[in-house]
């Protein structure tokens, strides 16, 4: 079934919103959401932790991105409304991945792991893309890249003559050759193929899970994460 940007906008809006317990004004109120209840539980007295502050605001981007209407009489059928879409979709693809990185750092630095080890710790059970693969393909589709001259086939400056986007979300049919967040490792690129854009709530539901991981990881853990979350109180 077809559907409209803003069908997809609106839905994904309010999941996100649900999901992290966000109510939006000019900025986020985040009193009853997992920044806070961090602050309130795992912070010492009267301290300050910065690096849920620091979370809490940087997520603000997503539901500025999410609330923002501009696009929504722009329709998937249109090649001139995909290149304005794929501006958005890059845009939210790009904050993700900088609170992503942090949820990543965070799980590295507490537990003294390897990136490997976190970013599977991370990933979702039958998700349609792995974390990896979405850095994978940030790193190469949304990042404005050239490579670094063994791999260019994959890069979206030496595939830019006037690119073709396809949308998850719009429920088309794929009718052409894909350069897809699951194929960038493997595919033979003729220069014919479309990119397929990845669903935006696949996406959000990355963030989430990272919330709701870390969240379980604090209950469990929180007496042997005490002194090196102290470090960022005041």
């Amino acid at each position: 079934m077809t559907r409209t940007f803003k069908e997809i906008r609106l839905e994904v809006k309010e999941y996100w919103l649900a999901e992290t317990k966000r109510k939006r004004y000019i900025n986020d109120s985040i009193i009853d959401s997992f920044e806070c209840l961090w602050q309130n539980n795992y912070t010492e007295g009267d301290k300050h932790n910065s690096i849920f502050c620091s979370i809490g605001e940087w997520n603000n981007h997503i539901t500025d991105i999410l609330t923002d209407r501009k696009f929504d009489k722009v329709i998937f059928a249109s090649s001139k409304h995909n290149t304005a879409l794929f501006r958005y979709y890059t845009r939210l693809f790009l904050v993700v991945s900088e609170i992503l990185t942090d949820f990543l750092d965070l799980m590295v630095y507490l537990n003294d792991i390897k990136n490997d080890k976190a970013r599977k710790l991370l990933n979702i059970k039958d998700h349609y893309f792995t974390f990896q693969e979405f850095f994978d393909y940030i790193n190469n589709i949304c990042k404005h890249k050239i490579g670094d001259g063994r791999n260019l086939a994959i890069k979206y400056h030496c595939l830019n003559h006037h690119i073709d986007y396809f949308f998850l979300d719009s429920g088309k049919k794929k009718t052409k050759k894909l350069i897809s967040i699951k194929n960038l490792s493997s595919i033979k690129v003729d220069g014919t193929e479309q990119i397929e854009v990845p669903r935006i709530i696949d996406v959000i539901k990355l963030v989430i899970n990272c919330y709701n991981h870390i969240d379980l990881a604090f209950r469990d853990n929180y007496p042997s994460y005490k002194t090196k979350l102290s470090k960022f109180e005041k």
